[in-house]
């Protein structure tokens, strides 16, 4: 389980990187700039859509694990109080 959820967490942050990743690319004609700008760059985000895909796989991939887990613990701790299956507290 605790593979799992570190790799969940590995996917996250690569995908959060990919996502919040950002270049410098020309401003189109027109583009506006407030008074007062001091950064007069235009910005693109070329792996935002890959990057959120693959940070919303990664949460729901870390969720699954965890029930499974939780699970898998409630269903051995069942058995090893001597009950056998289908024979669950009523």
């Amino acid at each position: 389980m605790w593979l799992g959820l570190i790799l969940a967490v590995v996917a996250l942050i690569i995908g959060l990187s990919m996502a919040f990743e950002r270049r410098v690319a020309p401003c189109p004609n027109g583009k506006f700039f407030p008074e007062g700008a001091t950064d007069f760059n235009c910005y693109v985000h070329p792996q935002a859509a890959t990057g959120t895909a693959i940070a919303l796989f990664a949460v729901m991939l870390g969720t699954i694990i965890v029930f499974s887990g939780i699970s898998a613990a409630l269903a051995l701790q069942g058995r090893s109080e001597g009950e056998g299956p289908g024979q669950g507290a009523a």
